[in-house]
């Protein structure tokens, strides 16, 4: 009995405790992709990080959003802007699932834009967002983005 309480012990510090900067380490490059695909105005890269059921929240609106349709709408945002700023205005705060399959980012960026059709208009934005993501064969996808703006 003691010898098997012993193994419950070393597998549960084995399996939560040192595995989990392992996946934080994960989480954080497949963000950095993320962060440089708006950076570099890439919507390829960006959609490359969305799982194939990828559901967006955002506006009061439900919406399950295809590749085609992703890659299009940020195509033509980024076609639009020229990023002035794209900070963090907080750390991002990443949880995990407890078998670490699942994780969640919030994030608060403050955003300014200029408008190219308009050289000299600028946006300025705070989001917020939760991102979702579901680790796929070893590699985290945006499972769901639920995003507000002030």
């Amino acid at each position: 009995m003691v010898f098997s309480i012993a193994i419950a012990i070393a597998l549960t510090l084995t399996t939560c405790d040192q595995s989990a900067p392992k996946y934080t380490e994960d989480l954080k490059r497949a963000l950095l992709t993320e962060y440089k695909a708006h950076i570099e105005k890439n919507a390829p890269l960006l959609v490359a990080s969305f799982s194939d059921s990828f559901v967006s929240v955002d506006r009061g609106r439900i919406n399950f959003p295809g590749r085609d349709e992703s890659l299009k709408r940020f195509e033509s945002y980024f076609g639009k802007v020229n990023f002035i700023k794209w900070d963090d205005v907080e750390p991002p705060v990443i949880r995990f699932s407890n078998d670490h399959s699942l994780a969640y980012v919030i994030v608060q960026k403050q955003v300014i834009l200029e408008i190219r059709s308009n050289p000299g208009k600028y946006d300025s934005t705070h989001f917020a967002w939760t991102g979702i993501y579901r680790q796929e064969n070893k590699t985290w996808k945006l499972e769901c983005m639920t995003s507000t703006n002030e």
